[in-house]
């Protein structure tokens, strides 16, 4: 079984309790803070990489122009989409899509 197989079956089996899981994602304290270290101006675009269920992507809704989230599993992507503007499966040796920022 290769690394990426070993991954999507972890992350794949999480999908339902991710965010009850990973409750630091939901944490509004936390993710105001990453908006904030951020700074964004609303003309950017937020790439957010192993973004899993778009938790993250989702504190940045309206304050930057786009959210691109980028995961391996397609589980974690499908629970992403409602929260981002685009969600893509890369991995390894594959290129990230191509934005103009």
């Amino acid at each position: 079984m290769s690394h990426e197989s070993d991954v999507q079956a972890q992350f794949s089996t999480r999908v339902p309790i991710y965010d009850r899981r990973s409750a630091w994602i939901l944490d509004a304290g936390i993710t105001g803070a990453m908006v904030e270290a951020a700074a964004p101006r609303g003309d950017e675009t937020m790439l957010d990489v192993c973004c899993g269920t778009g938790a993250v992507g989702a504190a940045f809704a309206g304050k930057v122009r786009r959210r691109v989230g980028v995961d391996l599993t397609p589980g974690m992507l499908d629970a992403a989409r409602p929260r981002l503007d685009h969600a893509h499966r890369r991995w390894r040796g594959q290129r990230l899509p191509r934005m103009q920022v």
